[in-house]
């Protein structure tokens, strides 16, 4: 994933050779797109989505959510 703000969210799904289209089933959206755009920043996780990564990945909002710094 070229741009993400979110850097442990794509480490751990790399570590588990989770790809886009595993994580729209995963978060019940439709499109990978819906994906991307969340992982780039321009549109917000959900705390449903939030909540249902942290427990996916076994990680707290802070850890999992560390946004990337510039």
């Amino acid at each position: 994933m070229k741009k993400t703000i979110y850097p442990e969210l794509v480490n751990q799904m790399t570590l588990r050779n989770e790809n886009l289209k595993y994580m729209v089933e995963l978060l019940g959206l439709k499109e990978k797109s819906q994906i991307t755009r969340r992982l780039s920043g321009e549109i917000e996780w959900t705390i449903g989505e939030v909540e249902i990564l942290c427990k996916h990945y076994n990680m707290g909002l802070w850890e999992l959510f560390k946004r990337k710094e510039n």
